[in-house]
């Protein structure tokens, strides 16, 4: 769940009013915290996977964080220089994460706040694709024709079968799907492999082709988002962007900006065939429901699947 929240908007459907919430940032290497109206703030969003999340105390931080090994290791060495001195959320930081509550409440405006960041960081797994694999691809505009494909089926197959695990976590959670193709422009990186981390063994071939799936599924959301081509070669700087750490941005590349809060059919389309899993099953609906036209309501983290679907 997300969070980071003092609100101050009014009630009833459709009303805007100024939201706020908390934002860090590094100050001579300590982590400042402080409280903005969200859409007259200049940010950067960090989209994330939980993983293994237990509480560790994080060199760097005054306060023990909610935080699995590997992205405990990427706080304390990659992220000041990622952000870059900048103003970020990042739920983990910005939210208390002892309050339940205060997680459910900000589900309704992470639309808000990865739309209107400058950017989002993407922070990738230390599991799933790696330098080899972008070698094995070769010509990356030509990624999702079956030679490109193949290459890199073929490069699993025979190189990682037994003691690579491919699965990516931004490639099978709810909430970094919602948040990506919210984002106009994208930063990937990614995190270092914890020595003490377990590396789970996946069938290649069938792991392989499932997240090509799912990359090319996120691809076509992100693009199709603010009616990009996405099947001009010109567009794929978002699976380049992926493969190799980099930045990917629709800015000056879209023919329409969609609303805040607004899903259109296309993404309530991928959502569906979506093979996408999240920690708690109301996430699917706190993820992708919140919209102009609905809340969801204060005691959501009470409440089941059914309940809260049905709300």
């Amino acid at each position: 769940m997300r969070g980071g929240l003092a609100n101050d908007r009014e009630d009833g459907v459709g009303a805007q009013a100024a939201v706020r919430v908390s934002l860090c940032r590094f100050n001579d290497g300590r982590l400042e915290k402080s409280t903005f109206v969200i859409d007259s703030t200049k940010y950067l969003a960090i989209s994330h996977v939980w993983g293994k999340a237990e509480w560790h105390d994080v060199r760097g931080f005054d306060e023990r964080l909610l935080v699995s090994k590997e992205k405990a290791k990427f706080m304390e060495e990659k992220l000041c220089g990622v952000v870059a001195g900048e103003y970020f959320w990042m739920d983990i930081l910005c939210i208390n994460q002892h309050n339940d509550e205060d997680r459910v409440a900000i589900a309704q405006h992470i639309p808000m706040i990865f739309q209107l960041a400058q950017k989002t960081i993407v922070v990738r797994e230390s599991t799933g694709f790696q330098e080899c694999c972008v070698e094995a691809i070769g010509d990356m505009d030509r990624f999702f024709e079956e030679g490109a494909c193949r290459s890199l089926f073929a490069h699993w197959d025979m190189e990682r079968l037994s003691h690579c695990n491919l699965e990516e976590g931004v490639l099978s959670r709810v909430w970094p799907f919602q948040e990506i193709i919210l984002s106009d422009t994208l930063q990937f990186v990614r995190c270092e492999r914890n020595l003490n981390q377990d590396a789970s063994v996946a069938d290649s071939r069938y792991t392989a082709r499932n997240a090509v799936r799912a990359l090319d599924l996120l691809h076509n959301a992100w693009s199709k988002r603010a009616d990009i081509n996405y099947t001009n070669a010109n567009n794929l700087q978002f699976v380049k962007a992926f493969f190799t750490c980099g930045v990917a941005s629709r800015i000056g590349m879209t023919t329409r900006r969609p609303q805040f809060l607004t899903a259109t059919q296309d993404e309530f389309e991928f959502d569906a065939v979506s093979t996408r899993r999240a920690s708690n099953p109301r996430d699917y609906i706190l993820a992708v429901i919140p919209s102009k036209w609905y809340r969801a309501p204060p005691n959501a983290n009470q409440m089941t699947f059914g309940q809260l679907f049905l709300d």
